[in-house]
């Protein structure tokens, strides 16, 4: 599609910051991998995620999106170069959520409330 072209209302088009080598759809996910890069953004929006920097990244296994296969997304990158040899990392990319932590709070009297300490 030319620049000039413009989508239909009905669709959106996500511009991203590099080329991709390869893509991943997980849930409300879309996830680009370049060889410095891995772009995770909203597909409903577009917006921006994460991003994870590394060198020379490949997507290894996308796997399939469906509950009931194996959904697994992997990449490998480039490790540290020792002597004549490069090492390799295959690096499993799951997703993962903010943990928030509440503090426990008591309604249970203490036993020391009664004997005023």
């Amino acid at each position: 599609m030319s620049p000039d072209e413009e989508f239909p209302a009905d669709q959106v088009a996500i511009r991203w910051e590099t080329q991709a080598s390869g893509f991943a759809h997980r849930g409300n996910h879309i996830l680009l991998v370049s060889s410095q890069f891995i772009e995770v953004r909203n597909i409903n929006t577009g917006k921006i995620v994460q991003v994870i920097e590394d060198v020379d990244i490949r997507l290894m296994y996308s796997g399939y999106s469906t509950s009931d296969r194996d959904d697994r997304v992997l990449v490998a990158i480039r490790g540290n170069k020792k002597e004549d040899s490069v090492a390799e990392r295959v690096v499993e990319l799951v997703e993962t959520v903010e943990y928030v932590s509440y503090s426990a709070v008591s309604n249970v009297s203490d036993i020391r409330d009664e004997w005023d300490m």
